[in-house]
């Protein structure tokens, strides 16, 4: 008989690989249902959601954010963000202002679109 689950070496969030394999029980393949993904594939099967909308009061440099490196995930902190932008030579000035996610989205195309908030100056990207 194999090892139970709950005596496997656990693996620190660190160490996980995009190539790490997961067992995953496809209820709906009946006994069938026994199946493998990589790391990967799991991530793309729950995309984030974000419908909380942050004024930029609460953020702080450590602050850390999600993103894709060449398909990598990884995270990010607003400070390295900020810094890697004024490397690209974006000033503040470049970034269009807008009052709120919504008028954010409607003013520009597409997702991913970085705008500033007019009230607090915060950076936003745009999600929906």
């Amino acid at each position: 008989m194999g090892t139970k689950t709950t005596d496997l070496t656990a693996l620190a969030g660190a160490s996980v690989a995009t190539d790490d394999l997961l067992c995953v029980v496809d209820v709906s393949a009946t006994t069938a249902g026994s199946k493998k993904m990589t790391f990967a594939e799991f991530h793309e099967t729950f995309p984030v959601v974000i419908t909380t909308e942050m004024d930029g009061s609460g953020a702080v440099s450590t602050d850390e954010l999600p993103f894709y490196d060449g398909g990598v995930p990884k995270t990010i902190t607003m400070a390295e963000l900020i810094q890697a932008i004024m490397t690209l030579g974006v000033t503040l000035a470049d970034v269009p202002e807008y009052a709120d996610q919504a008028a954010a989205q409607a003013g520009l195309s597409g997702t991913g679109k970085l705008f500033r908030f007019t009230t607090t100056g915060a950076l936003g990207i745009t999600i929906a």
